[in-house]
Parts: C-alpha cells; sequence; structure tokens
C-alpha cells in the first residue's frame, strides 16, 4: 500500500484515538490493510481494541458457569488486552501501554499507542458492569478523559440513517451508554467502514492511496 507524499509534520496533527471493533480483528482479510494503514500513520493515535471472539468466550463461559457481572465485565477487558498482543506483534512501533498518564505523555510525543484499558476502567463509575458497555464505550471515555480528543470508530459498515450518538445505538452500531457518553462530552467523532481506507488513512493523517504502479 502507498500513499501520495505531501503529509503535514507530525507536530502539526493533534492526537486521535481509534476503537478497532473485535470482529474487524479475527478477519485476516479485513485487518491486514489496516494494519498497512496503521504501519504508516502520521499523526499520534491511541488504538483501542474490541474483545472479539474473547469476549464473545467470557458470555459464554458466564452462561455456563453462572458468575456475576463484575466478573464478566472486567474479563471482557481482558479480552481487550488479548487483542492488544495480537495487534502489537503486528505493529512493533505502537506501545501497548495502560496507565492514562503515560498514554498521554506518549501521544504528546508523537508515539503510537495500544491501550491496556483494565486498570483505568475495571472501576470507572461511567461504564457500569453489564453487556450494556462494550469497548465503543471505553473508547469513548479514552478520548473523553484526554481532553476530548476526536475519535474514530470502525466499524464493519456505516450507519444507514442518522449519524447522531442515539440514532448510531438505534442501529447497533454502538452501544447505548457510548451513546450517552458521546452525547454528554460532544466529543467529535465519526464512523468509519473497515473497507474504507481512503476513509481511515485521512483520519490518521496520511495522504490518499495510490496503486504501487502509479506510485512510481
Amino acid at each position: 500500500m502507498t500513499f501520495k507524499s505531501g503529509r503535514r509534520s507530525v507536530a502539526n496533527l493533534p492526537p486521535v484515538v481509534l476503537k478497532i471493533g473485535g470482529s474487524i480483528l479475527h478477519q485476516a482479510g479485513s485487518l491486514q490493510p489496516i494494519v498497512d494503514i496503521l504501519s504508516e500513520a502520521a499523526r499520534p493515535v491511541a488504538i483501542v481494541t474490541g474483545g472479539g471472539i474473547f469476549a464473545d468466550a467470557v458470555r459464554d463461559a458466564q452462561k455456563q458457569i453462572g458468575f456475576d457481572d463484575s466478573s464478566a465485565h472486567k474479563m471482557a477487558i481482558v479480552a481487550m488486552h488479548q487483542n492488544v498482543i495480537l495487534l502489537s506483534s503486528m505493529l512493533p512501533s505502537f506501545t501497548p501501554l495502560a496507565a492514562l498518564s503515560d498514554v498521554a505523555a506518549t501521544l504528546e510525543q508523537g508515539r503510537q499507542v495500544l491501550w491496556l484499558p483494565l486498570a483505568e476502567c475495571k472501576d470507572d463509575p461511567d461504564l457500569p458492569a453489564s453487556w450494556d458497555v462494550t469497548s465503543d464505550a471505553i473508547a469513548v471515555r479514552l478520548a473523553e478523559r484526554l481532553d476530548g480528543l476526536k475519535l474514530g470508530i470502525l466499524k464493519s459498515r456505516i450507519a444507514a440513517g442518522a449519524p447522531d450518538p442515539q440514532s448510531l445505538a438505534s442501529e447497533g452500531l454502538i452501544d447505548p451508554v457510548a451513546a450517552r457518553l458521546l452525547q454528554r462530552s460532544s466529543l467529535p467523532f465519526e464512523i468509519i467502514a473497515n473497507s474504507d481506507t481512503v476513509g481511515l488513512a485521512r483520519f490518521l493523517g496520511l495522504g490518499e492511496i495510490v496503486d504501487a504502479a502509479d506510485a512510481t
């Protein structure tokens, strides 16, 4: 994958938060183009991963064993950590970090982060221990706590209707807690389809994607 020249200096690009859905992370055909773009990111970005199949395993285990929602909530966040490990093997320039202060400092240095959210989120009163909370809400909380950074939410599709938070929740594109937090914070955000490589590249401060044959 190649990008046209003319990127702006990283110093001129404010940091952003990007949430990548867990289902996308477990589709090799969808994931590799995203990794290729992320590896070229021209702006500081903090990645929040979904839990995907690992979170699904927590749901199944809770149904079979019957442990409480508080435990399930923490285990589902740990599922996100598993996908951080997955991505860190593919994006060695991204630093896995847990503490919010470390994330903020690393972004200020113009570097990229993979966020490990358990320590900061397991007791967050804005993230109730319920399956109504997904990695969408956790990504909103990170952007909110980093002084209102712009949030990109990478999904398998974009909205069919209005792009406001409540409409997105009604469509099932984001969880209801994420919708409430977005309305409360008035965070700038956008939904990006995982197939929209041009939109993702633009969000990350890259120029237009061109065919390799045209880049010579």
